[in-house]
């Protein structure tokens, strides 16, 4: 198939949150398909997109970071969208010491910079 042996990206389960903090949009866009009677596989909407890839993207262990931050300017999230993962971020408190910066940096890459002056966490 022309694929690289490193293809399938195991790491995304790694650095999941549970399940239940995510918001409830994240379900609402799922696709689910069924192969036979054992096999259902769910494939993640935009919402769920969105989210994975800005808390992803300001992750400090993961690696991949500017590979998120690439896709995330792919899928170039609306100023309504960056806010409500933002609120979903700072609500889940998600976003860990030091990666304030790199948040900054992402929202202002992603031409959302003035969705900072909304939240106090970005002045402390």
């Amino acid at each position: 198939m022309g694929l690289k042996p490193n293809w399938l990206n195991a790491m995304a389960g790694m650095v999941a949150i549970p399940l239940n903090r995510y918001p409830p949009r994240v379900w609402d866009e799922l696709t689910v398909r069924e192969y036979g009677n054992r096999l259902t596989i769910s494939f993640a909407g935009r919402p769920a997109l969105l989210h994975l890839k800005f808390h992803s993207a300001i992750d400090p262990k993961r690696e991949r970071r500017k590979t998120d931050a690439a896709d995330l300017a792919a899928l170039a999230p609306s100023t309504d969208e960056a806010a409500s993962v933002l609120d979903w971020l700072f609500r889940e408190e998600l976003v860990v010491a030091g990666a304030v910066t790199e948040l900054r940096n992402l929202l202002k890459n992603l031409g959302h910079e003035g969705l900072v002056c909304r939240y106090p966490e970005f002045s402390a």
